[in-house]
């Protein structure tokens, strides 16, 4: 299996990770309607959020970049920071 794969098979594995604890906390947490309307919005909120927030890890991938896996951790560790994303995407966007 190569480098790509991998990062790939990480990356839904985070996304899916994150998604059940959404339905988890979503169905548990919102009163006044039903556990399936909870999941539901829990789901589409977490694609919503976290679609945007891997852009540049999915960039880096489709283009099959060979630092694929740095441009994932900085991604995750400090995409929050708004630079740290926009450093993983140039970085993402650059040719190798």
């Amino acid at each position: 299996m190569d480098k790509q794969s991998k990062i790939g098979r990480l990356v839904v594995g985070l996304l899916i990770i994150l998604i059940v604890g959404g339905i988890l906390l979503g169905g548990t947490l919102t009163e006044g309607i039903s556990f399936v309307a909870g999941c539901g919005m829990s789901v589409v909120m977490s694609l919503l959020l976290l679609g945007p927030y891997f852009l540049p890890t999915i960039i880096a991938c489709c283009r099959g970049k060979k630092n694929s896996a740095a441009i994932f951790l900085l991604n995750l560790l400090l995409g929050w920071t708004f630079i740290g994303w926009v450093v993983a995407l140039v970085w993402a966007a650059c040719k190798d």
